[in-house]
């Protein structure tokens, strides 16, 4: 039978202790997706827009920071 569910979550090392996250060892960016209902995206736990978790890989991006 087929499921109405799909979800997958990065681990991510936060050796560089990114600013907004200087207190914690790992970031674990989520995101969960269900059918007729959508996307929903997590960083660390919490609910946050798809435009957020682009802004955290941009920015780190360009700032030259590595996971």
């Amino acid at each position: 039978p087929s499921k109405n569910l799909c979800e997958v979550a990065l681990r991510l090392e936060n050796d560089n202790r990114l600013p907004q996250f200087n207190d914690m060892p790992e970031i674990e960016v989520k995101r969960k997706i269900e059918k007729d209902k959508g996307s929903k995206y997590y960083l660390n736990g919490r609910e946050v827009r798809a435009k957020d978790i682009q802004i955290l890989f941009i920015e780190k991006f360009y700032a030259g920071i590595k996971f």
